[in-house]
């Protein structure tokens, strides 16, 4: 991304702002976009309604001495209609070795450049728990964690905690009822 001169990214949501032990900066963004549409029916009753839009997730790294030294893009395409956030958005995590980005998103979406246009994911279908990671250096790799689909339940990335720099922790939603703990380790 950094070869282009000139960029616009429009509704860009600062989510994370980290500082490393070396004094860099990380930072995390998403896109996001609400848009609202009000109608009157046939009975001259107002109504409203909300969609909301998480897609792309970027991330830059400032070194110490404040020099820019990359910004990554790692495409998704998220959808929720009258519901904020839900199964949508990412949890982020960090160590000594880069930042890990978890999230839900459309299987198709796993092997994509930066360049492509991802699939849609819609919120509460289900779909795959996605790791994607940015190294030190700005590479970026995406792992399939599991498939909602094949154990049952659902989850909801952006409400997770951070436990330390390899595990996530949050609740999963069982889809015969019932929630339960849900602990998510990243292995090397």
């Amino acid at each position: 991304m950094e070869r282009k001169l000139d960029y616009e990214i429009p509704n860009l949501e600062v989510r994370n702002i980290l500082v490393n032990q070396d004094g860099s900066l990380f930072m995390g963004f998403e896109e996001f976009e609400i848009i609202v549409n009000t109608y009157v029916d046939s009975k001259g009753l107002p109504h409203t309604t909300y969609q909301y839009y998480y897609q792309n997730i970027y991330g830059a790294r400032i070194n110490s001495s404040g020099k820019f030294e990359w910004m990554r893009k790692i495409p998704k395409y998220q959808v929720s209609y009258d519901r904020p956030q839900g199964t949508l958005g990412y949890k982020l995590i960090n160590d000594a070795k880069g930042y890990y980005f978890l999230y839900l998103d459309h299987k198709k979406n796993l092997e994509l450049s930066e360049d492509e246009v991802p699939k849609r994911y819609f919120d509460g279908y289900g779909g795959q728990i996605i790791l994607s990671k940015i190294d030190l250096q700005g590479n970026v790799s995406k792992d399939l964690l599991f498939d909602t689909h094949d154990e049952d339940l659902m989850i909801y990335p952006a409400q997770f905690n951070a436990i330390n720099g390899n595990q996530f922790i949050g609740r999963a939603d069982i889809k015969r009822g019932g929630y339960k703990p849900l602990l998510i380790t990243i292995k090397d």
